[in-house]
């Protein structure tokens, strides 16, 4: 496995982790947890998404990634609506403002429109340096281009 192509699987287990709590989260507000218990949920996400876009960030300067600005912009804002829920909950109006299927299709599109573009960019960098073997990077670009096709989220 390549540093790139670890970098790669990290970010995709980040990307998972963050789709499982969101999941783990619409669960819990169809089952009527507690609000405190659901401001703790979305706490986490919170915290979990400011490091992971903390880490794609450094990345894209790492990489000299042209779109780097408008994706820490869009990073932004699903912090911003993770927060608008999160403050929501404290406010105890779960059921009406917390919609957590919008917050899984922000992250979707997300992922979509601006993370598999990123770690495109980033592996092309990586076969341009000559890192690792260019064979295995084709391999994940080509995959890469199937899952964005069929528009998966990982």
């Amino acid at each position: 496995l390549t540093e790139c192509g670890a970098i790669a699987a990290a970010l995709t287990v980040e990307h998972c982790a963050i789709e499982d709590a969101l999941q783990t989260l619409e669960g819990a507000v169809l089952a009527s947890a507690k609000p405190e218990t659901l401001a703790k949920a979305v706490g986490i996400v919170v915290d979990f998404c400011v490091e992971h876009f903390a880490n794609e960030e450094r990345q894209f300067r790492e990489n000299e990634y042209g779109n780097a600005e408008s994706h820490a912009k869009a990073h932004r804002g699903l912090l911003r609506k993770f927060r608008a829920a999160h403050t929501s909950i404290n406010k105890g109006q779960v059921e009406a403002t917390l919609d957590v299927a919008d917050l899984l299709n922000a992250f979707h599109n997300h992922v979509a429109e601006f993370d598999r573009p990123a770690h495109a960019h980033a592996l092309r960098r990586s076969v341009e340096r000559g890192e690792g073997d260019t064979r295995d990077h084709h391999i994940e670009l080509e995959l890469l281009s199937h899952k964005r096709a069929a528009g998966a989220t990982s």
